[in-house]
């Protein structure tokens, strides 16, 4: 499995065939690059590597990923819009645990922009499922994903030699200040 904490990029969802371990409403990969076997639109992107593109309303595609921790997590996702946007959403073995993202117009199937949302989900191995949940004509390109574990105190990395002082223990810090100083 993926570790979600890393960055996940969206043409390397799992090896499979149509309706296994995704759905396209095109029989063949059009730009025929990367995978060109499966029926799922995958193109080089202009931020390098490849991304899935022209995702049209329904289509989906599964990756097998683990959640090291379980708490609330920031999930990235990089996306792209000529002229409709849309929307996904994010299943966990069929369990939805956020809300929907949102693809805003970017005016560019290759200018990018990051949208986010926050679950709150358990540890473990997941098979994370990618759908476009738009309701028209809306189509967008995704080029990876990625977590962060935004909630709870982690104290112990302050306290060497337990681990490393990072950016979640300094806003953990200056929240807790703030806290103290301003109530």
């Amino acid at each position: 499995p993926a570790d979600l904490t890393q960055r996940v990029e969206a043409e390397d969802y799992d090896h499979g065939y149509a309706g296994q371990s995704y759905s396209d409403t095109s029989l063949f990969n059009e730009p025929f690059q990367y995978r060109p076997e499966d029926g799922v639109d995958i193109e080089v992107s202009s931020e390098g590597g490849f991304n899935i593109g022209f995702i049209e309303p329904g289509e989906w595609t599964e990756y097998t990923i683990e959640i090291p921790e379980s708490g609330t997590y920031r999930i990235d996702a990089r996306v792209a819009s000529q002229s409709t946007g849309g929307s996904f959403r994010l299943l966990f073995d069929g369990t939805e645990f956020g809300a929907d993202f949102i693809v805003p117009v970017t005016n560019g199937w290759q200018n990018w922009t990051t949208t986010t949302a926050e679950i709150e989900i358990p540890s473990g191995i997941y098979v994370m499922r990618f759908e476009n949940t738009s309701s028209g004509n809306e189509a967008f390109n995704v080029n990876w994903f990625s977590a962060e574990q935004t909630g709870g105190p982690c104290l112990a990395d302050i306290a060497l030699p337990q681990g490393v002082l990072d950016l979640h223990d300094i806003s953990e810090f200056a929240n807790t200040l703030q806290n103290k100083v301003f109530l």
